[in-house]
């Protein structure tokens, strides 16, 4: 799936680094600590891209969803190998607590910011 694991975590690790939303240590520092304890690593892809997962009980912080980032295939088109990035027309992305994903959901060509807002009844 992925071609170039230093490449990925480069470019997850920049993105983490770019985000207003993400407060923790590093992707590619989380993932070490994650197989050091034994543990392994939560990912899925989908249409649009490959989607990390780290526990929110990591730290202090105690979030009770996982915290979850994604790299979309065209931001890294030389990452991944090409069986996995197929463009469907119909698909589904899963949504995980607060979780906020970028999509072109009117076909412009441009990513818009698509999430789930929990409410109360």
């Amino acid at each position: 799936m992925v071609k170039d694991d230093k490449q990925f975590f480069d470019l997850a690790d920049k993105k983490a680094e770019e985000s207003s939303e993400w407060y923790r240590e590093l992707p590619s520092e989380l993932v070490k600590e994650i197989l050091v304890k034994g543990n392994k690593l939560l990912w899925t892809v989908s249409a649009e891209g490959v989607s990390l997962y780290f526990d929110g009980y990591m730290d202090e912080e105690k979030q009770k969803e996982p915290i979850m980032l994604s790299i979309y295939f065209d931001e890294g088109e030389e990452l991944f190998t090409e069986q996995y990035k197929n463009r469907e027309t119909d698909y589904l992305i899963p949504f995980i607590g607060n979780a906020k994903w970028e999509v072109d959901v009117d076909g412009d060509g441009k990513r818009d910011s698509v999430y789930a807002k929990k409410s109360k009844y």
